[in-house]
């Protein structure tokens, strides 16, 4: 996980590492699509009281497999904006899904430059939107859990 700036905007880039179970997969073969959700939260520390929490971004992806074109379908949604992309394979949209370029999670101006801040990354694989179905038989099986949170301390002002 690293962060970049420009003259306004404090960027994320990231890079997810996961594999999908066997039974993850067959599932979206056979239709199921799954929802990946994303949220970058910046908070600022605070040494009296609880931390302060700046700005949250949010992203949702949307894998799903085409059957009669046999090609897959990344939704990525970003406050009300979704952007179609199609893959020929599956490990073709899993790297787009796992990598976060120039991912814009904050406002320079609601950053204070000088104050140290804690950006926390959450990404996970939102069961909640899978068939009901499919929820019922989740409870306590780990082949459909995917998710992994990072966070980094940092100064605005230090970042290149």
């Amino acid at each position: 996980m690293q962060l970049s700036r420009s003259e306004t905007e404090l960027f994320l880039n990231a890079q997810i590492a996961f594999e999908m179970s066997p039974i993850v997969q067959d599932a979206l073969t056979k239709g199921v699509p799954l929802i990946f959700t994303a949220e970058a939260e910046i908070t600022r520390d605070r040494w009296y009281w609880y931390d302060k929490t700046i700005t949250i971004a949010s992203r949702v992806m949307r894998l799903s497999y085409q059957p009669l074109t046999r090609r897959w379908r990344v939704n990525v949604g970003t406050g009300g904006v979704s952007l179609p992309q199609y893959f020929e394979s599956l490990n073709d949209a899993l790297a787009s899904i796992k990598r976060f370029n120039r991912w814009r999670v904050a406002d320079l101006a609601e950053i204070d430059p000088t104050t140290a801040h804690t950006i926390q990354f959450k990404f996970k694989l939102d069961l909640s939107e899978l068939p009901r179905p499919f929820q019922i038989g989740l409870i306590g099986n780990n082949e459909w859990l995917i998710e992994t949170n990072k966070s980094m301390r940092f100064v605005a002002e230090s970042i290149k």
